[in-house]
């Protein structure tokens, strides 16, 4: 796609795409804006979503009330709006902490699909949108990210409920088998021996090998343990800082559920969510240990050990995961795994002093 691509959408065009979105969701065509129309219609770049903007007339006056978010995509990207859509729909059975939303999954004359959610009021509130957010935010707020995450967990997925548009075949959280099978390529990818100079300079190539291979004999069983094939689980796939926001009164909003999927295993749908968003906050070492502690003491597991497994996985995994995507020294992410790695030892070291605390009181 030539980089002057939206140069060639007419006003005609976005003019008549802002008539269909504002149609689909019944209001005038005047109430709706939209950043990236044009960016979206001609097709370019990663824009595979149009972002905007419902408001309406304020009856007092001055400035127009915000009313909804919109997000529209063409037809390949159909389903993830569906998921995000769904897990709306489910948040009053599961008690989930979504952005309620205002328009159903719709369909379009041209063939594109739209949602409405919700706005969100961004001074109620905080997101963490960049890294350096991140290493700003005070660390509680990972506390308040792995106490969100880890209430959504063990809780059924309704039967009875049209849940088809949601993911299964994600090799994180689908099995014990495709789970094994991840853990194994990542390994292979940050062991590889153009790595091995890097990995001694940050953690040291035996004891990282010593760390994996011993947690995941740990937690293998476990995982074994927790497959239920007559039940389904809710998993997030995409739990980051930046898909939260943390609200003024401690309570936490996960956003965009358009990766959603569901599992027969509860404890690979935890290991995900809290791996990846461990892994995410890497530039706040000490949010990350946060989590850790608070997967500690958190009533979720059945006992201290199984919760000190769990924690150790999420570190490892989470840690490993990333690092795989950025290993080279030339990648723009490189900072990452060299946070996530060098600051692995640490952070289990403060996870296992915590454990033996624990296990002493």
């Amino acid at each position: 796609m030539p980089s002057d691509a939206k140069e060639n959408v007419s006003p005609e065009q976005v003019a008549a795409f802002s008539k269909g979105v504002a149609t689909a969701i019944r209001t005038e065509q005047k109430n709706i804006s939209f950043k990236d129309a044009e960016t979206f219609l001609a097709g370019s770049g990663d824009h595979n979503f149009a972002h905007g903007f419902h408001v309406e007339a304020n009856p007092e006056g001055g400035q127009p009330i915000p009313v909804g978010f919109i997000k529209v995509c063409h037809e390949n990207n159909r389903l993830q709006l569906a998921r995000e859509a769904l897990t709306a729909n489910l948040a009053g059975e599961l008690e989930l902490p979504v952005i309620s939303c205002l328009t159903p999954l719709t369909l379009l004359d041209n063939g594109d699909s739209l949602i409405e959610l919700a706005v969100l009021n961004l001074e109620n509130g905080d997101l963490l949108s960049n890294k350096e957010l991140i290493a700003a935010v005070d660390p509680v707020f990972g506390t308040r990210a792995a106490q969100t995450i880890l209430s959504l967990y063990q809780k059924e997925i309704p039967t009875g409920i049209d849940t088809s548009v949601l993911k299964r075949d994600d090799e994180r959280s689908h099995s014990l088998k495709t789970f094994q099978k991840i853990w194994q390529e990542q390994n292979g990818i940050v062991f590889d021996p153009q790595n091995q100079e890097l990995v001694d300079e940050l953690i040291g190539s035996n004891a990282l090998k010593e760390i994996v291979d011993s947690t995941f004999a740990d937690i293998r069983p476990l995982l074994e343990e927790s497959e239920n094939p007559n039940i389904e689980y809710l998993v997030h796939d995409d739990a980051s800082p930046n898909n939260m926001f943390f609200n003024k009164d401690g309570s936490v909003t996960i956003l965009d559920w358009e990766y959603a999927g569901a599992t027969h295993n509860f404890l690979l749908a935890s290991i995900t969510d809290l791996g990846n968003f461990y892994g995410r906050c890497w530039p706040n070492p000490e949010m990350q240990r946060n989590i850790l502690s608070t997967i500690l003491t958190f009533d979720k597991f059945d006992s201290l050990e199984t919760k000190y497994k769990v924690a150790k996985t999420v570190a490892v995994f989470g840690s490993m995961y990333l690092s795989k995507y950025a290993m080279k020294r030339d990648n723009g992410e490189h900072p990452m795994p060299r946070a996530l790695l060098g600051n692995l030892l640490e952070n289990l070291d403060y996870l296992s002093s915590e454990y033996r605390s624990l296990s002493q009181t």
